[in-house]
């Protein structure tokens, strides 16, 4: 059969084994039109257009969203078309990973962190502090975050990771307060001091880092600072050692910790 041979429709889902209904839907969508369309109605498709269809069938196989299938198939190259395909099986394999650890906590059946204690020194920090809600956080880090790394520069930039001091609670109802802070090289106007403690924290894994499996990190440490007499001596923090980069980082890679002082 020639490659340009034309199909019927009802050929062509036998061919590519799909449904009259899906070929419809994606004729609908533009992701995978007939070549022409009769005077009847009839959709006429092509030889040459199988390997596409079957493509499709393939990638809806991986429960691939019909844009981000649109995006594969009309790819201009095979290799672009190979990093779409790569950048969402990432995305799933994270998503796999951060439900994985919900089912875990909400099941009660996740890891117990390990508890480390430590001495951190006297820190000069940009801050910037905000009553908000959970919901209202990370749009807020993301902006507030990049500003105060800007500022850096001007004394001396940044020496330490970046993070977040919870002074009150955060949740759908409670507004914090939260203070983000940047540890810095050279005193100026505008920053504060955060005195030398001693603290209690535990590593985080980007799977369990999301709300609300990270309360674990939390429950974590409260439940060390018991057992061992270790009262708290201030409110806990979040320090993000991957920084930013916490959102394309593997599932097992730690990038945060949470820590209380120490009494």
């Amino acid at each position: 059969m020639a490659p340009d041979t034309p199909l019927s429709i009802s050929e062509f889902a036998r061919r590519t084994r799909l449904s009259l209904k899906a070929l419809r839907l994606y004729d609908q969508l533009g992701l995978l039109k007939p070549s022409e369309v009769a005077s009847n109605g009839y959709r006429i498709y092509r030889e040459s257009q199988l390997e596409t269809a079957r493509m499709v069938a393939l990638l809806r196989r991986l429960d691939m969203p019909l844009d981000v299938v649109k995006s594969v198939v009309s790819a201009p190259s095979s290799s672009e078309a190979s990093e779409l395909i790569a950048s969402y099986w990432d995305g799933v394999e994270r998503r796999v990973a951060d439900q994985r650890e919900l089912a875990a906590y909400l099941g009660g059946r996740q890891a117990e962190h390990e508890v480390f204690e430590r001495e951190v020194p006297e820190q000069l920090v940009l801050t910037a502090l905000r009553h908000l809600r959970i919901q209202e956080m990370e749009p807020w880090f993301n902006e507030a975050h990049p500003a105060l790394m800007r500022r850096a520069a001007t004394f001396g930039g940044l020496v330490g990771a970046p993070y977040r001091i919870f002074h009150g609670a955060v949740s759908e109802d409670c507004d914090g307060p939260v203070e983000l802070c940047v540890p810095v090289a050279s005193p100026g106007e505008g920053l504060r001091v955060e005195p030398a403690r001693r603290e209690a924290y535990v590593r985080v894994s980007r799977a369990r880092f999301e709300f609300p499996q990270i309360l674990s990190a939390y429950e974590a440490v409260e439940r060390w600072m018991s057992s061992n007499d270790r009262p708290c001596a201030g409110p806990p923090r979040e320090i993000y050692v991957a920084g930013l980069g916490y959102a394309t980082a593997r599932p097992e890679e730690i990038v945060c910790e949470v820590a209380f002082p120490l009494g």
